[in-house]
């Protein structure tokens, strides 16, 4: 009976949702791994910046671009379970330019490096297909 009523909570929470931060949220989904700044997505709904900000710690508890590298994060995590692909790679793949910054702000997000989370995560046995851009 709990669950039936967390689900009702959330579906009632996603209906209630103003439709230009869905259409915000698709935004900075879509463009995930460019470089975006509040002004691009507030024009992307025609909202003003504040008013979009405010949506978002509303509805989803932060701002905009700290939802964008939470985003940037999880896509990283998926990209690090790749043992084919390096670090810098998937920085690179996640909208980094700079290896460096992306593994301060994983390492800050998820208090370990992007190398020990993909140790510490990694499944072994399992297979993962070689990138075509890689030689072996």
């Amino acid at each position: 009976m709990t669950r039936l009523m967390q689900i009702d909570s959330h579906n009632h929470t996603i209906a209630s949702i103003h439709p230009r931060l869905k259409e915000a949220l698709e935004f900075i989904e879509t463009h995930l791994t460019e470089p975006l700044n509040m002004e691009d997505i507030a024009d992307s709904v025609d909202m003003s910046e504040s008013h979009l900000s405010a949506l978002f710690r509303e509805f989803i508890g932060s701002a905009p671009l700290q939802y964008q590298q939470k985003m940037r994060m999880r896509l990283a995590c998926k990209h690090l379970l790749n043992p084919y692909i390096t670090v810098k790679k998937a920085a690179e793949m996640c909208g980094y330019e700079d290896a460096n910054y992306f593994i301060r702000h994983f390492r800050k997000h998820y208090e370990m490096s992007p190398g020990k989370w993909r140790n510490q995560f990694r499944k072994p046995g399992l297979y993962y297909a070689q990138p075509e851009n890689q030689k072996t």
